[in-house]
């Protein structure tokens, strides 16, 4: 007759146990193949939360690769890249991270294969020599020749510039070998020139240390 009277769950009292927040289903989306130069997605619109209630955050986070991208968006459903260039195929792997309105949270990660094929690197600028010392009155000769294609194109067009000392008139500026007349002076002055490349497929080289030269001049 003292039995339980109300046997849970119970319309009065409701479900004695207390409620469970599962966390939210974070799903990063399909695995990708694309091309080195591609505008590449991440869509995180197929998380969600079980609980029914919504996702207020999203967080990506680049967690694997050769190669490291800066990603835009990365705190919003669908975060962006562009796929680099690489010298041959690579994967990138990337953690998407959802957190719910009651704080719990879970990842999921997505792969992107960056193809090799086709690829077309920078060419590589070497002027030469690095430094020398000539006399004043002298002609000077810078040489390029040197410089090559990583990805087997040929070398098109030359650009020497002047980055310090008096302002020389270079011949043959577009050329491998330009030549100047040192310029007379009462005393020792420095010269800088650096070269940029272009390649047969238009891709233009950087200015690094191995492309400037220094020429003294006494």
């Amino acid at each position: 007759p003292y039995g339980n009277q109300y046997p849970y769950p119970s319309p009065q009292y409701g479900n004695p146990y207390p409620y469970q927040n599962q966390p939210p289903v974070a799903n990063a989306g399909p695995s990708q193949v694309v091309s080195p130069g591609a505008f590449v997605v991440l869509n995180g619109a197929g998380s969600y939360d079980p609980n029914g209630g919504f996702i207020i955050s999203y967080q990506w986070q680049q967690i694997a690769g050769a190669v490291a991208v800066p990603l835009a968006g990365a705190n919003t459903i669908t975060a962006t890249f562009t796929a680099p260039f690489v010298t041959g195929g690579t994967t990138l792997t990337f953690r998407l991270t959802v957190t719910n309105n009651l704080g719990a949270s879970s990842s999921s990660s997505v792969n992107i294969l960056v193809t090799g094929n086709n690829i077309n690197q920078r060419p590589i600028a070497i002027a030469t020599p690095q430094s020398q010392i000539v006399s004043r009155g002298s002609l000077v000769t810078l040489d390029g020749t040197g410089s090559f294609d990583p990805s087997g194109n040929s070398i098109v067009f030359y650009s020497w510039v002047q980055t310090s000392g008096i302002t020389v008139a270079l011949s043959g500026v577009n050329t491998a070998t330009p030549t100047f007349t040192a310029p007379s002076i009462s005393f020792g002055t420095t010269l800088t020139f650096s070269l940029r490349v272009t390649n047969s497929a238009g891709v233009q080289s950087i200015v690094t240390p191995q492309s400037t030269v220094s020429v003294i001049v006494r």
